[in-house]
């Protein structure tokens, strides 16, 4: 009866023994993760987070520096119906001057465009121009000697000799001189040549006609002798004083004068 107690006593030690081997086993292989269950469960306290109040911050402005161009910020453009037409805009003329106003861009663009450049005379036509300047010059030295040689001969009608010589003698007497003929009369005279329009652009031999008597026809003709800073000389035949010279712009003879011709 002992026997059987201590047998059975030596039983249960043993199977204690192991069973306790092997709970401690498991323990040691699944310590991590005994701690990750533990952990996931239990609630660890986390530190406080801070949150700084509005009132503390200071706001402070954005200072443009003033040499420092922003760029412009670009405004959403507006939703247009889709069946809407849109109309072509012309674009805004340039103007040269960006602080005037553009008030007149078709004056500002003919402004705009310079005129292009003469092209160079070649050497032909300068030699030409030069030959025909020393000739004007030749022909109209001709012409004043020739007429200021008539200078306080008595008025003839019809007259082209120093014994008396009208208007239109006297001039074409002086042509005759350089080669040139010329009508008889002052009317006639009044179209041949190139028409010259105002005072500006005279030259010594141009012929002047003249409505003498206002009666609205042109009935006297004289011939350019100097051209100066103040007035304006020619010669003519005078039924009153014969072969004088007078001036083109005086108080007289400017406000009868009506045509100019040049024949050189």
């Amino acid at each position: 009866m002992y026997k059987f107690i201590l047998i059975i006593f030596l039983i249960l030690s043993f199977v204690q023994v192991s069973i306790g081997q092997n709970v401690s086993g498991f323990g040691k292989k699944n310590y991590a993760q005994r701690q990750f269950l533990y952990s996931k469960n239990q609630k660890i306290p986390q530190p406080p987070v801070f949150k700084p109040k509005m009132d503390l911050v200071k706001y402070t402005p954005f200072e443009a520096d003033p040499k420092e161009t922003r760029k412009p910020v670009r405004k959403p453009e507006e939703k247009r119906p889709k069946n809407q037409k849109t109309e072509p805009v012309a674009p805004a003329p340039r103007d040269s001057n960006p602080n005037t106003e553009n008030t007149n861009p078709t004056k500002n663009k003919a402004e705009a465009i310079s005129p292009l450049p003469a092209p160079p005379k070649s050497s032909k036509e300068e030699k030409a121009a030069a030959e025909a300047d020393v000739l004007y010059k030749k022909q109209a030295k001709t012409l004043v000697d020739t007429a200021f040689a008539y200078l306080n001969v008595g008025y003839k009608s019809g007259g082209t000799t120093h014994e008396g010589v009208d208007c239109s003698g006297l001039v074409m007497m002086a042509y005759k001189a350089i080669g040139k003929s010329l009508p008889r009369t002052s009317a006639e005279m009044a179209k041949t040549g190139k028409e010259i329009i105002g005072f500006d652009t005279l030259k010594v031999g141009d012929l002047v006609f003249f409505d003498s008597n206002n009666a609205g026809k042109i009935n006297h003709v004289g011939m350019i002798t100097n051209i100066g800073e103040v007035e304006i000389r020619f010669i003519h035949s005078t039924i009153s004083a014969g072969v004088v010279e007078h001036s083109l712009t005086g108080n007289y003879w400017k406000p009868r004068h009506r045509k100019t011709m040049r024949v050189l």
